[in-house]
């Protein structure tokens, strides 16, 4: 009995020789390779050997080029095929390099092709397609003994066939693939040696994604493991009708209706000191380490993290680009699908938001209570955008900027009870679902701690509270220098914020840093507390309305050093799109300049006679009287560092004297140029008298 059945068909009058054969064994599934210039095919292909059998070592089979869409595999999937075969690797990434080999795996786990087809173009231009049961699979052909059904097309390679063929496989590998050792061959190109080139292939091998210290990799490999982990994500709505569901909160797992624990596993193979990363997690439940794997949970992991370095886990999915953040109950999207198309929501949740600002007139004691609120909201915009701080390091290094330049740290500070701490509190709920929703204590981070930030891969900023001048300036100072000099671009480094009751740290970390003054003095009545507690128990969308608003905008270079600036125009659609009227006090412009506390500090003194100004070879030097002399290097670092001021005893010599009158708002001793210098009287008469101008703004 025949294992072959011919006969002729047409497909849109092109006629085609159809062949349905039964296939027994490897070498009758090969017969169809006879010839073969070109294979193309859809299918699963559990093992890298069998593809090498094809193109190198099969003396029956003579294949010019393979592309395969391996359907049941992601590259790391598949790489794990490769362990312990490093010759084997090298000879896949020279074939891939002599154009005779493409492998194609799936973008994500949560996918399979089930896909069986082949596209044969052999050496004469004809072609040969097939749809049936049969893999390219070591399992399928040496393992078992299997019998699969095929049907075969014979076309001269021009017929419609042959492009609805073509269709299909093109579709499904752009839909659902990767390019199997793309990245690592785009590394090996910028390697020199042969020796170099086989020890970074062997780390591919093994796992290890770059040139990392393996706490850092094995962060990574969580990152990726995570998002391939299938669960339900919740994001936040105000709505309950459009909700997908809705959930309660029990202290205890068990008084929980329903845990859902999905497992996570990592090897440290390959690592030099392999035993002793994340060690820690042995003290989580539902953790194993056995034999180099680490076995866990998403809600041990990022409780760990949590402790460890005081942030969770946070990343942008690969296959959508949204935001999501590993809660230690269940994992939170934190970027909306689009805004509401009911402007009220908006208009509700904006106005919820202005009322913690509002709390400031109401319960704080201030000079210039709109300077206060500015400073509180553009706080708040760099709690917003610090998620995205990576993709603007991206975009940032691609224009050849110095990363630790144009990504500002915060730096918060104020006297005692000027409302710091819950405002980090309000700003950390709001970007966590309340997660998160303390700031670290200062005294529990150090130089490892703060090290260690660049290895955890999670975008979710560090804030630390009650940290002094000092600890910033000579113990901390090393890793935050130049925190983002070495940035390798696949890691997330979260951005860091810090709270203090002292002045302003050293030169060095002002020029790396957005400085904010809560110039405010709290009494902290119980209703004051009562109503402040009450705005951030408040659950609001406002943060992912802001994700998805800014997630759409393109990052350019501009003119200004507002590396906020897009934010502030995320706020700002939002506020158009509620058709809400914007506040006055909303920092359109950076408030640590627009509203500079410095500047009014400066003016009190010159108008009360405690500092006068005068020249010297062309620079201005300010000289305060006795009473002030502990106040002087205050005022110094007080002044923005581009005018690049010295303090010497009782006086600061400013050597940037135009940016110190452009700053200030009057020229004190008559430097400037005639011209100049008629320019800002004509601007003080139309305005008025510029003493009474200055009382009236600063007091």
């Amino acid at each position: 009995m025949t294992d072959r059945w011919t006969f002729q068909t047409a497909f849109d009058d092109d006629d085609v020789e159809t062949e349905i054969r039964v296939l027994r064994s490897w070498g009758s599934f090969t017969d169809v390779f006879e010839d073969a210039a070109e294979i193309q095919t859809i299918t699963y292909c559990d093992s890298p050997q069998l593809i090498l059998r094809l193109l190198e070592t099969d003396e029956n089979i003579e294949i010019d080029s393979l592309e395969v869409v391996v359907g049941d595999r992601t590259p790391e999937q598949y790489r794990d095929k490769l362990t312990n075969h490093v010759d084997e690797a090298y000879r896949m990434k020279e074939l891939i390099e002599d154009g005779r080999l493409r492998i194609y795996n799936l973008d994500s786990s949560r996918s399979i092709l089930h896909t069986k087809l082949y596209r044969i173009t052999k050496h004469d231009g004809s072609h040969t397609l097939i749809l049936g049961s049969a893999n390219l699979s070591k399992q399928a052909w040496e393992n078992t003994k299997q019998t699969n059904t095929v049907v075969l097309f014979h076309t001269d390679g021009t017929s419609s066939l042959d492009e609805a063929f073509k269709q299909a496989y093109e579709t499904q590998k752009e839909d659902y693939t990767t390019e199997f050792m793309s990245g690592l061959i785009d590394e090996l190109e910028e390697i020199e040696t042969k020796d170099d080139e086989r020890e970074r292939i062997s780390a591919w091998v093994d796992g290890r994604v770059g040139d990392h210290d393996e706490v850092t990799e094995l962060n990574k490999k969580v990152t990726q493991e995570l998002d391939d982990v299938d669960v339900e994500i919740h994001a936040l709505t105000d709505d309950p009708e459009e909700a997908d569901t809705t959930v309660s909160f029990a202290n205890d797992a068990e008084e929980a209706d329903e845990v859902i624990e999905e497992r996570i596993s990592l090897s440290r193979r390959g690592f030099d000191n392999g035993s002793t990363a994340f060690e820690g997690l042995r003290d989580y439940d539902n953790t194993t380490i056995k034999d180099d794997v680490i076995r866990t949970t998403p809600q041990a992991y990022t409780e760990y993290l949590q402790e460890e370095y005081g942030i969770p886990k946070m990343w942008f999915r690969e296959d959508d680009g949204r935001l999501v953040m590993e809660g230690p109950s269940r994992r939170h999207g934190l970027m909306a699908d689009g805004l509401p198309d009911d402007p009220s929501r908006i208009d509700a949740a904006l106005a919820d938001l202005e009322a913690y600002f509002e709390t400031v007139e109401r319960y704080g004691d201030s000079n210039d209570y709109d300077a206060v609120k500015a400073h509180m909201f553009e706080a708040l915009l760099w709690f917003f955008w610090a998620p995205f701080i990576n993709k603007y390091a991206s975009r940032f290094r691609d224009a050849n900027l110095t990363l630790d330049d144009a990504l500002p740290f915060l730096y918060i500070y104020g006297e005692s009870n000027a409302g710091k701490g819950t405002f980090a509190q309000f700003a950390l709920s709001l970007i966590s679902h309340s997660v998160v929703d303390e700031p670290a204590d200062a005294d529990e981070i150090g130089t490892r701690q703060v090290r260690g930030l660049r290895k955890v891969d999670s975008a979710f900023p560090l804030v630390v509270d009650d940290v002094t001048k000092n600890k910033i300036d000579n113990q901390i100072d090393g890793p935050l220098r130049n925190y983002w000099k070495n940035w390798p671009g696949d890691i997330q480094y979260p951005g860091i914020a810090f709270i203090s009751n002292n002045k302003r740290p050293k030169k060095w970390f002002r020029n790396r840093a957005k400085i904010l003054h809560f110039d405010v003095f709290f009494e902290g009545t119980f209703k004051s507390r009562h109503e402040v507690g009450e705005v951030i128990d408040q659950d609001s969308p406002v943060f992912e309305w802001f994700t998805y608003v800014l997630g759409e905008r393109d990052i350019e270079l501009r003119e200004s050093n507002d590396t906020l600036y897009d934010a502030r125009q995320a706020f700002l659609t939002l506020y158009d799109t509620a058709n809400r009227e914007v506040p006055e006090y909303f920092p359109r412009k950076p408030a640590d300049e627009h509203h500079d506390t410095a500047k009014g500090k400066w003016h009190r003194a010159h108008d009360r006679g405690q500092v006068e100004f005068s020249e010297y070879n062309g620079n201005l030097v300010a000289t305060f009287n006795e009473e002030m002399s502990f106040d002087v290097r205050s005022y110094c670092r007080s002044l923005p560092t581009r005018m690049r001021p010295e303090p010497s005893g009782r006086e600061i010599e400013i050597k940037h004297v135009d940016n110190f009158i452009e700053w200030f708002g009057e020229d004190p001793v008559g430097l400037q140029p005639d011209e100049e210098a008629n320019t800002e009287e004509e601007n003080a008469s139309t305005n008025g008298v510029t003493s009474r101008l200055r009382r009236a703004i600063f007091g």
